[in-house]
Order: C-alpha cells, then structure tokens, then sequence
C-alpha cells in the first residue's frame, strides 16, 4: 500500500506546510493560452478539484458566444481551450453561464430550452468518457418543471443540488427567481426541490454556487449592502440553518455580478474582468473572513496487488463522532475514486473489497481543525488475506492516557472482525507498536502512566570502631587496691585512664528503591483490541497480542536532554503507534 501515511505523521504535514497560507499574491495570472489578446473570454467556472476550467468566449465567426473547457495537469498550467460539441453549444437555446462542472471535472452541468425537454429552461448534463463529452441528457422531474429550472450546482458528493427555479428566462436574462434545493432519495432519484429561506429568496435570487465544503453558498440577487444591479451574496449552512448572506464587496460592482467560481483550495475567486484590451479570466484573492471551510480533496486508485488491476469495492467516509455516513460510493470502472472532507470533525475512510478474501484499507482523519485546504492522493494496492502476510491498519485510535482504546476506532473494530471472520482458518497476531516511546524518573507527560520499578543496593564499606565502656561497667584500680564499687567513685577528682575497646563492624548494602516512567502501554492496548473482538464473537484461541516499541535515540549531549525535557513540560503530543495484523 503506497502512501500509507498513519494518523500522526499526517498531523504532521498539516503542521509543518505553510507554503500555501504566507505571501499570497492578491491575482491569479492566467496564462495566454486562455486569456488571448483578440478573444473575450466570461463566466469561467472551475472544478471543485481545479483542473478543469469552462467558459464563454467570442471565437467564432458571428461572434456568438460558445462554450469551451481546458484541462489541468498542474496547478496552473492549463492546456489550451477546446470548444465543447454542437449538441452543447448551440447559443441560442443556452442560457449564458448557466453551468457547471462536477467536483471531478466529469459532468457538465447546462441551462437549455431545447426541445425534449420538461418547461421552459431545463437542466441538462453531459459525462465526459475519457475521450468526448457525451450528449446532453435531461435531468427530469422534479428537479425541472414547467417553470425555468437551470444554473444548477452540486455538492461534492453528487448527493445535493442548488438551482434557480425562475417566472422568466431568455439566454441573457432571468426574472423572478427563487433559489431551490433538492437531495438524493434512497434510490438515487432526487426528491422533491425546496425553497431556500426568505433572507436568501428575495430580490431575484439566481446563480446559486455550492462551494466544496458543501456549507458555504454564494448566489446573485439584489439585497441590502450591494453595489447596485444584481451583486454576489455569500451564506453559510449550520446547524441552525443558514446565516444572513454576507456582500462579496471585493468582487461586487455597480454592474450586474453573477459570475463567480471557487475550487476546493478556496483561496481564490475566478470571475472575468475587463483587461488591457478584452475581458479575461481572473484570479482574485478572497479576505479570509469570507473563504469557505478548509477541506482535503482526496484522489486515489484502488488495485490488486499482484495483478495491479481494478477490483470492485466499496468506498465509504464516516463522521466519527456522529457515527453518520458521510461518503459513500463505488470506485470507477477503471479503480479511481474521491472524496471531499471539509474541516470541524474526526472521519473514518474505509474501502473495502466486494472479495472478503481481501485485506481492507482503512485511514483516519482528525480534522477538527486545518490550517489551510490540502490535497491527497492515495495508491491502495490490496491483496488477499494469507498466512505470512502481515497487514497495517490505520483505523485505530487509542486514549491518550493509554490503555484503551478510543472512540474513534468503532468502524475499524468492525471492520476487523468482519476480516477476521471470514478468515477464522487462520491465527492472528494483532501487535501495537510505539513510536515516541519516553521515559523519565518524574511523569513529565499525562500518558506516562506506567511505573518500572528498580531497587539499587550500594555497598558499604566494612569499619572498625572504637567502643568505650559504660559508667556502670567501669571498673577503677589504683596503685593499691581495687575498688569494687565504680558509682561510688568521684570522676572528676580522681584522674584515671580508660582505654576503648576496637570493635569490626560489618555494614549491609543501602537499599533505594527508584521509579522509572513511562508510556509504553502497547500490550494493555492489544489486549484490549482482543477483548473489543471476542465481545463480538471472534474466537479468543485464534487472536494473540503483542506490544512493541522504538528504542529511544540517545542524546549527544546534556544540553540536548535538558532542551529535550524543557520542551516536554510546556507542550503534550499524543504518542504515535501503529497497529498491525499478522496472519499465521
């Protein structure tokens, strides 16, 4: 599995980049491939993913606008513009910059008064194989009616769409509109439209645009706080419902503005403007109060092993806390897949075989909070589970104090009994591993909660001691006699000699006893890992555990040490481990 990155060593890349947050330049420049001296260029929109940019141009020969679209194969460098087919260009049954792209860049969105059609102005959609776009097909009920329908734009899932339902529409202009809502049912099919609020539904609200968070919508209408004409309003979806929609100042003018497009990195709006001579696409920088939320776009490929071909799965992302279903799709024919995660929470991404007899894949992502928007592209290669092969699961979480195991590891639990189960011929090994393994004789860090204890004896040296004898013991002659009653003697006025005896003295060793924290609590968390499996009816026998842990680097030096532990006692991490099964 290639970019098989574990949950703290990504904390680590959100941390440390900072390449995309300093010294932003205030415009975008596109290169003269699209914005050409001669050709007027309107109404760009780019993909959720920003590598594929569709707009209006004058290059044709009654000076019509058409449609066209250019590719990206990296960040900026795009290739030049190909005009769409007839069957979608024909200008006079579009309405202009009535479209959109899929997050992916595959779907064309188009507004069109063409004939099959349900009303008036329909939404209609085109796929892209690879090779051509694909002809427009109507979108149906009730997403369009007997009204104008069109301008539609959808989250990155493909599961929510925003549209303008309109009075009146002709391929310029549109009148008495209100912006609708509509979700996938359970079948696929989209359910019955809804209108926004009456904040967003007032003043000919139109031009509805979905931004990759799937919070943040920015739409044209004339409300309080505009330039003058229709203007750019921006609004934020909450628990709550949606806030009051906020003016776009840096973008709005005293013309009508309806045109704007912001990918996933959300830094930057495209719009079109008057250049030097033409109008040309545009990159502005967007204030940071009013970018949309933080998000990783992530792209991957899912293949065999051994064959490195496509193998049919199942994708899904979990909002941890919620224990909701965020994502959930199939990969493409061809093995691609993605998926869109905007900040403020913990998800679980799994990708599971339709073959039990494959190991899974499995990554967390603890995104409460992100610096800026990331991209990610992930390489899972999966092979069949066999005796000898031992496998990284990167689902598992565990308390911070050690020991158990946490909250967020309730999809991979399942997931890992589910392989398990299917594999119950087989024995298995779960072992945790410690990465940041730290020690020291005071608990510097809240998870340094486990105690060695080691006793030092210190060896005394054998002595020789002068004893003297007792007041009651001293027996006192003098040149004449002895005197048998010592107590009856006067010490200080007799003077006398009294000689000490020399006694060897043997001396036992010291004992101290000295505690050594520390946060190796990795065969407590297998074990735990065990338990959690049993519960759910895996057979004890066939499950065994194991803990182990980084030898620490040594330092060079003493000054080292102290900055080492210094540092420790202002900040607390997490201790990385990394849990893996091996199969027997």
């Amino acid at each position: 599995m290639k970019n098989n990155i574990i949950l703290y060593s990504f904390l680590t890349i959100l941390l440390g980049a900072t390449c995309d947050v300093w010294a932003q330049p205030a415009e975008v420049r596109i290169p003269s491939n699209i914005n050409r001296s001669a050709i007027n260029n309107f109404a760009p929109f780019v993909s959720g993913d920003g590598r594929t940019m569709i707009f209006l141009n004058d290059y044709s020969e009654d000076k019509k606008l058409i449609l066209s679209y250019s590719r990206a194969k990296i960040v900026g460098a795009w290739d030049d513009p190909v005009d769409f087919p007839i069957a979608v260009n024909i200008a006079d049954l579009n309405f202009q910059g009535g479209y959109g792209l899929s997050h992916d860049g595959n779907t064309l969105y188009t507004t069109m008064n063409r004939s099959g059609g349900v009303g008036g102005f329909d939404i209609w959609y085109s796929t892209w194989d690879g090779k051509e776009w694909s002809r427009p097909v109507n979108e149906g009920m009730p997403v369009n009616s007997q009204l104008h329908d069109g301008a539609p734009s959808i989250t990155p899932d493909g599961q929510i769409m925003y549209f303008m339902r309109c009075q009146r529409m002709s391929t310029t202009s549109a009148e008495g509109c209100q912006i609708m809502v509509t979700k996938r049912g359970a079948r696929g099919m989209w359910d019955e439209p809804e209108a926004l609020p009456e904040m967003i539904n007032t003043g000919n609200a139109q031009m509805p645009k979905i931004l990759s968070d799937s919070r943040t919508l920015i739409f044209a209408a004339e409300l309080p706080g505009g330039k003058g004409g229709l203007d750019l309003y921006q609004t934020r979806k909450t628990l709550d419902g949606w806030t009051d929609p906020v003016p776009m100042t840096f973008l709005n003018s005293e013309h009508d503005d309806l045109y704007v497009s912001i990918p996933a990195r959300g830094l930057y709006a495209y719009i079109h403007r008057r250049g030097e001579r033409t109008f040309e696409v545009a990159g502005v920088l967007i204030p940071e109060a009013q970018r949309p939320d933080k998000v990783i776009d992530i792209r991957g490929t899912i293949v065999d092993k051994n064959t490195k071909e496509p193998i049919p799965a199942f994708f899904r992302v979990h909002d941890v806390p919620l224990r909701d279903r965020f994502w959930y799709s199939n990969p493409n024919p061809d093995g691609t897949f993605f998926a869109v995660l905007p900040e403020g929470t913990v998800y679980d991404l799994a990708i599971e075989p339709s073959d039990a007899s494959y190991m899974y894949y499995s990554k967390l992502y603890p995104l409460e909070e992100l610096r800026f928007s990331l991209a990610e592209n992930l390489e899972v290669e999966l092979e069949k589970v066999a005796a000898g092969k031992e496998y990284f699961s990167s689902g598992v979480g565990f308390k911070p104090e050690g020991g158990s195991i946490s909250e967020h590891s309730v999809y991979e639990l399942r997931r890992m009994a589910r392989m398990i189960r299917s594999n119950q011929d087989k024995q298995f090994e779960i072992r945790v591993h410690l990465l940041d393994y730290r020690e020291n004789e005071v608990p510097r860090q809240p998870d340094m909660t486990m105690v060695v204890f080691d006793t030092l004896y210190i060896e005394q040296p054998d002595t020789f001691e002068l004893v003297y004898p007792s007041k009651d013991s001293l027996e006192v002659a003098d040149s004449a006699e002895t005197v048998s009653d010592a107590n009856s003697l006067d010490l200080h006025d007799s003077p006398m000699i009294v000689e000490p005896d020399t006694v060897f003295i043997k001396r036992e060793p010291l004992m101290e006893i000295h505690p050594t924290f520390h946060n190796d609590h990795t065969l407590e968390e297998a074990g735990a890992l065990r338990t959690s499996l049993v519960q759910v009816g895996i057979p004890e026998e066939i499950i065994s555990i194991k803990g182990t842990r980084n030898t620490p680097v040594p330092f060079e030096s003493i000054s080292d040490q102290e900055a080492y532990e210094k540092k420790e006692e202002q900040s607390h991490y997490p201790a990385r481990k990394v849990v893996y099964i091996r199969v027997y």
